[in-house]
């Protein structure tokens, strides 16, 4: 009777071995499932940056046959950046978009890079050059980006109107002091287009 017992006994083992062998098994890789989550993602190669330091943007209504202008002055440069003179000692103008013409997309936007951030003023306007659609009122969305390390600090992100042709505004004075921000931006006006032999 013992040696029967003890046969039926040994039988057992090799089951409960393998039970407690899958079970084990499940908690491991689940333990090692839990690690690799937490391990942090790589960041995408094809992840979007900012070309320089600075980066102001305008759009107004696509498909609107509008001319709006992007004017800005770095303190290094004596002249403002626009259409009549696109690249100064540290901004440029990356397109002039004129309406309709030459413009097979229809996306009204301007863009200008700024390469380095002297320390000092800048200014940044808008000018209604021409206008041959039926709106009588020209929303136009400003924003002005700034490049700090891995940070993008966003300095001034508005919409303003421009009603008649001609109309010139200023979206924002800001100060740059050692790459940072100083103070808070203004919208005094300040005329830049003029200063290029531009016209009123």
């Amino acid at each position: 009777m013992n040696d029967f017992e003890s046969n039926n006994n040994l039988s057992d083992t090799p089951m409960r071995d393998v039970g407690w062998n899958i079970a084990i098994t499940f908690i491991v890789l689940f333990f090692l499932a839990t690690l690799v989550s937490q391990i942090p993602k790589k960041k995408e190669e094809n992840q979007i940056k900012i070309w320089g330091d600075i980066m102001i943007t305008i759009e107004w209504p696509d498909k609107k046959d509008i001319d709006v202008d992007l004017w800005a002055k770095s303190p290094d440069d004596p002249l403002p950046v626009g259409y009549s003179r696109t690249r100064g000692s540290t901004l440029a103008l990356l397109k002039d978009i004129t309406g309709l013409n030459n413009n097979p997309t229809g996306r009204m936007r301007e863009v200008i890079f700024g390469d380095g951030t002297p320390d000092g003023r800048y200014t940044v306007n808008v000018h209604l050059y021409r206008n041959a659609s039926s709106l009588t009122n020209v929303p136009v969305d400003a924003k002005i980006f700034m490049v700090d390390g891995s940070n993008v600090v966003k300095i001034v992100k508005k919409r303003v109107f421009l009603k008649n042709v001609r109309d010139e505004i200023t979206i924002a004075n800001f100060n740059l002091k050692g790459g940072k921000l100083l103070g808070k931006p203004d919208d005094k006006y300040v005329p830049l287009r003029v200063v290029t032999g531009g016209g009123p």
